[in-house]
């Protein structure tokens, strides 16, 4: 079975926002999700001649576009109370660090072709998809299911179970309600389009695994304690095919998967 895992432009990014040691600093100055992506690229570097991480051109320009812009921001993390223009000074000289990082990473992935009208056709299924989702998050109505849950209850605990209930139905469609709120960006469409084609192409020769490996809900589940949220990452898995996690759970699967081969 083959295995691919896509890697969406946030997981280079952290993987790619890292300095070991900067004067001022009293810890390695690194983004928020860096170790999980490392865990990932690690892996992938280990098994480079399976050629199972890939990306695209969407997806590394994407990344050169906003390394920057990712900087700055996970510096101001750090320095809440730092002047934008010494801000903006460190970032200017730890910006070739992590493009220095960032081409190291692109270095072990097979960047993947795909011919803009294929991605065009498989864009259109995307969109449709997450216009359904738009319109399904519009149908429910958490109060109401609640509600109704609640109404089998006694009487007199009728009010906590509806308390209860509530706040369960609303986790449970959190990733629903947050694409809702939040929307899929053209660039999130394209990256799923992709994935989408990807196992297409690769499936008409033999079983394959798609994994799409993010740090967005619009993908990823929302995961927390005692829950998780994955309506819309169900719903990608069943319609296209394509796995969605955090890289952290993708290098798990994957290690897995290679254990079974």
């Amino acid at each position: 079975m083959k295995i691919k895992a896509l890697l969406d432009s946030n997981v280079l990014l952290a993987a790619s926002v890292f300095v070991a040691s900067i004067e001022d600093f009293d810890e390695p100055f690194k983004h928020d999700f860096h170790d999980h992506s490392m865990n990932l690229i690690g892996l992938l570097k280990k098994n480079m001649g399976k050629r199972i991480g890939i990306i695209t051109k969407t997806i590394e320009d994407e990344t050169h576009s906003v390394l920057n812009k990712v900087l700055i921001k996970t510096i101001k993390q750090f320095k809440p109370h730092m002047s934008n223009s010494n801000v903006l000074r460190l970032g200017s000289y730890i910006l070739g660090k992590c493009e220095d990082r960032l081409e190291s990473h692109l270095e072990i992935l097979t960047r993947e072709p795909i011919l803009p009208k294929i991605r065009a056709e498989w864009l259109r299924k995307v969109e449709k998809l997450y216009n359904a989702l738009d319109t399904l998050a519009d149908l429910i109505d958490v109060q109401e299911i609640a509600y109704t849950k609640a109404g089998g209850s006694t009487p007199r605990y009728q009010k906590s179970a509806y308390d209860a209930i509530l706040k369960q139905e609303q986790l449970i469609h959190k990733q629903l309600f947050r694409l809702k709120e939040k929307g899929a960006g053209p660039t999130d469409q394209a990256i799923l389009a992709e994935a989408a084609y990807f196992f297409d192409f690769y499936s008409q020769t033999g079983d394959v695994k798609v994994y799409l490996a993010s740090c967005d809900h619009a993908f990823s589940p929302i995961m927390g304690r005692n829950y998780e949220s994955r309506q819309v990452t169900d719903t990608i898995h069943q319609k296209l095919n394509v796995t969605c996690h955090w890289p952290l759970n993708v290098a798990r699967m994957i290690r897995k998967d290679l254990k079974s081969d």
